[in-house]
């Protein structure tokens, strides 16, 4: 699935998600270099996907968070990764 990563109202990136696991699987067009989210590398108009996937994996919820493995059942969720997916990288 395709998702754009914005900051605040500015496109950053657009980006193809594996439904099965979650992980950013493709990095189709960076729209902002300049607003790249923190300690990723960017240069020349790349972002290096493995720290791009992360930084997204570091914003999903712990796994000791109380009440995630019921959230996750009650959703059909395998990770807390997919459930980040789902609610578009909203923290």
């Amino acid at each position: 699935m395709k998702y754009i990563i914005k900051h605040k109202i500015f496109p950053v990136l657009s980006m193809e998600l594996d439904e099965e696991t979650g992980a950013i699987t493709e990095l189709a067009e960076i729209h902002a270099p300049e607003r790249v989210p923190v300690g990723v590398p960017c240069s020349d108009n790349a972002v290096d996907r493995q720290a791009l996937n992360t930084w997204w994996i570091e914003r999903s919820i712990r796994a000791s968070r109380a009440g995630l493995r019921e959230a996750l059942e009650t959703l059909h969720m395998a990770s807390p990764l997919l459930l980040l997916t789902k609610c578009y990288g909203l923290s």
